[in-house]
Order: structure tokens, then sequence, then C-alpha cells
């Protein structure tokens, strides 16, 4: 994709990759949980995309972190998560779950508050052009 277009991946991706390291740039230190298989997984394909994971990168509190309770035990999980190009993650104000959302599903609704401008393209000034029809008045065509 070229850089000037932004990419935005959103959804369910059933990972844990819980808080950054300090090495990594693109898990912020802020999730949630320890990390499994498959937050590894989406750990990689960020670093080789250059993508950042947007839930991560804002301190919130833990009820604005987890994604998922698991029925039974109510554990609370992060495991929907938020994707956007490294060239663009500076647009991103703030990222969160929002848990009083109505929506008929067991995985809380995520937000993302992203500042994008769109600048009007200035197009040269065409040149006018000749108006060949005068030509044909001989008074013109000797000037």
């Amino acid at each position: 994709m070229p850089k000037r277009e932004v990419c935005i991946i959103m959804g369910d991706f059933n990972a844990k990759v819980g808080e950054g390291l300090e090495l990594e740039s693109v898990i912020g230190p802020f999730g949630l949980g320890e990390r499994n298989e498959r937050g590894e997984m989406l750990a990689c394909f960020c670093q080789a995309n250059g993508m950042t994971i947007t839930n991560t990168c804002f301190k919130q509190h833990h009820r604005r972190r987890y994604t998922w309770i698991q029925p039974g035990d109510r554990a609370s999980n992060q495991i929907d998560y938020i994707l956007i190009t490294n060239e663009w993650k500076t647009t991103v104000l703030n990222s969160k779950s929002r848990p009083g959302a109505d929506c008929e599903t067991d995985h809380i609704l995520v937000a993302a508050k992203i500042c994008l401008k769109a600048y009007k393209i200035v197009k040269p000034k065409q040149s006018s052009r000749f108006d060949t029809d005068k030509l044909k008045d001989l008074k013109i065509k000797s000037k």
C-alpha cells in the first residue's frame, strides 16, 4: 500500500499480547494479561507489516482495557484490537473499550478516536487558450 493511504485493521484476533517490551514498537506499555502463542503471532504480523496495536498505547482504567469476559469464572481478557500503520499512528488520539455499548455479543466494543485532516489539492491554473477564430477578421490579423 502507498504510505499516503491509511490502513486500519480491526477485529477479534483471539490473541493476548500483554504489555509491550522495551524493544517492541508495535505494542504499547498498557496491554492486559500475559502474552500467548496467538499474541506472539499478532506481534510478529504487526512487526512485519509496520503496524501498531492502538489499544495498548493509551493508559486506561482496567474496565477500559478488557474486551471479552470469559463465561463462568468472569476473567477479563483483551483479545480485540485496532491496528494502524506506523506512519499514521500519531493520528490516533485515544483507543479504548466501551463496556456500556448495547450490542448482541459477548465482546465489548472497541473504539478509537482518530484525527485526520483533509487537504485541498491546488491544481495549477491552466493558461488561457487563444481564440483562433478572431484571426479570420482582417483588422485583427494585420495587428
